[in-house]
């Protein structure tokens, strides 16, 4: 028996050859799959890339607008801040050497109230004293603004806005980081 007639010797038996025709197909469709995969690629990309971009310019609009809104509310809040300050009322409530006249605190107390009431805005607005005292202070609840009585006004004097804005010169702003209200010593819940 020669070697290629014995049983399981052949390296041919159970594998069929392809057909040159199979072959001459896969010769000419590879290229093409391989074409079309990178076209799909690409484009898929593209759309990726688009779709980022769109939303890029999407959010930065947002944001400008955003930002827009809150430099002009912050611009309102510091004309309301130099509005107290160039107040004749609040030039009366000091006598020149700084110290406060009592029945001028009335009128302030009385100012910053109806503020409040017109303007809707802000949950306090309080006067302090050069030590940190609070000198007057109104508290702005459901549509309502309360002065708050001389007996119930706090000493601020360690909070992070007084001991910064005290160092400032006149006609200076300081603007504090973001920090919870605190009343006698705790924090209050936002709501």
């Amino acid at each position: 028996m020669s070697k290629s007639t014995e049983i399981g010797t052949s390296p041919d038996v159970g594998r069929s050859r392809p057909s040159p025709v199979l072959l001459e197909a896969v010769k000419i469709a590879l290229p093409f799959l391989l074409l079309v995969t990178l076209l799909v690629t690409g484009y898929y990309h593209l759309r990726q890339q688009s779709a980022k971009r769109l939303l890029w310019q999407q959010e930065t609009a947002a944001v400008t607008l955003l930002k827009a809104g809150f430099e002009s509310r912050l611009q309102e809040v510091f004309d309301d801040l130099f509005f107290f300050a160039q107040n004749s009322t609040t030039e009366a409530a000091f006598r020149p050497d700084g110290t406060t006249i009592p029945e001028s605190l009335d009128a302030l107390s009385a100012l910053y109230r109806e503020f409040s009431r017109t303007h809707r805005f802000y949950d306090q607005i309080r006067l302090l004293g050069t030590q940190g005292q609070e000198l007057v202070r109104v508290n702005y609840h459901d549509g309502d603004p309360i002065a708050v009585d001389t007996a119930a006004l706090q000493d601020k004097r360690e909070r992070v806005y007084f001991e910064e804005s005290i160092r400032l010169n006149a006609g200076e702003v300081f603007v504090s980081r973001f920090d919870l209200n605190r009343e006698y010593g705790r924090i209050e819940e936002p709501h």
